[in-house]
């Protein structure tokens, strides 16, 4: 093989090779089979040279992940001393995909790999037989209008991409171990769904599903018909560098359940860096943290400017002071406001509808223009890029909108002042953005102002009550 690839193979590919996995037939390809054979070595390679991209001369295909994807394991050319990533296990798309997506971590070895799919293939069709069961159950008991399972029902969830299933399950909340029981669970890729993202999406479900629950976050997969933690589920948390199911097999760890948490939580880096000072000051617990995002009760950015310009964020995420403390309250509400005028401003800023282009469908389906921001804590100030003109909520844009080249700098107050106008001025100065006061609909005494203004189409009072209603899914979000 080597001889006729020009390649140095991995030791993790010389073991598959030498030792194929029981259960692996029908899953590696064989250099031993007649090119006419879909599994042999030779069909693969020819079938990985028709890519409308060009693939890497050290890559070799050692299993199909679909129709339109192959496992490629990474091996070094004849002479060179080492390759970065080499042994680790890829996939690699014959399509015209979106270049970051190609060659994206599918496992950190091939026999790791290799064993994990022969042990989800032989639980396949047990697995689907249970979910049609739970199915079945869950819709004859909790099927009519008005029904609302309680915690400890076995639950079935779907995950669904264009109309194609990418994952089953079904978990209920064990009162046996306070912790969440996951005895179905499967996942898998398909050609037009990023690479473990069924996985990462499913996984997500399940870890709010056991943060809402009120548990410890210990998740036991007795009863699985892998008899394990899901092989895919391994898969996937190797690549995130995570090891499950150390304690027991079929056991993740609330330590282990908070790392995975945190890993298949969507954070910029920025809010990651600022979370991480938080979590691991023991201000508040990561899985409050990650379950407030990704149940968008607040949004990336709104949490990013909290942390990064009040010490009252730990505060806001489990609920907010109480009433009485006042002084506590008003801080809160202040900085609340204005993460909410700022998570407003990006949404606006980010999204695009089609509507009224001649010849095109309406789509909301990832209509976004990939406006990235950054918070500047010590003025409480976000940086925008990548925003296209015109600018919302401007009666006049004048200068903002004709110098579109530039960054957007917007000062999100509640009650501006005097001094947030001189500051605002002060950095356009400095910095040569355009600087922007975002404020409420209402907002008064802006006439006469130096600064654009961009007013919010809501209230001072309608924020307050989406605050409000944020701070009380924060409070009663357990069980």
């Amino acid at each position: 093989m080597e001889e006729a690839l020009e390649v140095v193979l991995p030791d993790g590919v010389r073991t598959v090779y030498a030792a194929p996995p029981a259960g692996s037939e029908g899953l590696l390809y064989r250099p031993d089979l007649a090119s006419d054979d879909p599994m042999s070595l030779a069909a693969a390679l020819n079938a990985l040279a028709t890519s409308a991209q060009t693939v890497p001369r050290n890559i070799i295909p050692i299993a199909p992940v679909d129709d339109r994807s192959f496992a490629v394991a990474v091996c070094r050319k004849p002479g060179i001393a080492t390759v970065q990533g080499e042994g680790a296990v890829l996939r690699w798309h014959l399509d015209d995909i979106p270049r970051d997506r190609q060659g994206a971590l599918l496992d950190i070895t091939a026999p790791a790999y290799l064993r994990t799919r022969t042990q989800e293939q032989a639980a396949r069709g047990r697995g689907l037989a249970g979910m049609a069961k739970a199915q079945a159950a869950y819709a004859e008991r909790y099927g009519q209008p008005g029904s609302r399972p309680p915690g400890f029902a076995l639950r079935p969830v779907q995950l669904a991409c264009q109309n194609v299933v990418v994952g089953l399950a079904a978990f209920r909340h064990d009162s046996t171990f306070d912790g969440l029981s996951v005895p179905l669970w499967q996942t898998c890729d398909v050609p037009h769904v990023a690479t473990h993202e069924g996985t990462r999406a499913l996984s997500l479900l399940m870890l709010c599903d056991a943060f809402a629950c009120g548990g410890t976050m210990e998740i036991r997969f007795r009863g699985h018909p892998e008899q394990s933690v899901p092989a895919a589920l391994l898969r996937f948390a190797r690549t995130k560098g995570i090891a499950l199911g150390q304690e027991r097999r079929d056991l993740i760890t609330p330590e282990e359940a908070r790392r995975l948490f945190w890993a298949v939580t969507d954070m910029p880096a920025g809010l990651a860096a600022r979370a991480a000072e938080l979590t691991d000051g023991g201000l508040v617990a990561p899985e409050r943290l990650c379950y407030m995002l990704a149940a968008g009760v607040w949004r990336d950015i709104e949490l990013d400017f909290m942390l990064a310009t009040s010490g009252r964020a730990a505060s806001v995420l489990a609920g907010g002071a109480l009433p009485e403390e006042r002084r506590a309250r008003a801080a809160e509400s202040e900085v609340c406001r204005a993460a909410v005028l700022t998570g407003t401003l990006h949404r606006r800023l980010d999204s695009v509808d089609s509507a009224g282009r001649t010849g095109q469908a309406r789509v909301f389906e990832d209509g976004r223009r990939g406006v990235t921001w950054v918070v500047d804590g010590r003025n409480a100030a976000v940086e925008f890029t990548g925003v296209d003109a015109p600018l919302p909520w401007l009666p006049d844009p004048g200068d903002l909108t004709q110098a579109a080249d530039r960054p957007l700098l917007v000062l999100p107050r509640a009650r501006p002042t005097a001094e947030d106008e001189s500051l605002g001025v002060d950095l356009a100065r400095r910095s040569g953005a355009r600087v922007a006061l975002v404020v409420p609909d209402d907002a008064p005494g802006l006439d006469g102002c130096r600064l654009p203004v961009l007013r919010c189409p809501y209230t001072l009072y309608e924020l307050d009550t989406s605050i409000e209603g944020k701070l009380l899914s924060a409070r009663v979000s357990r069980a």
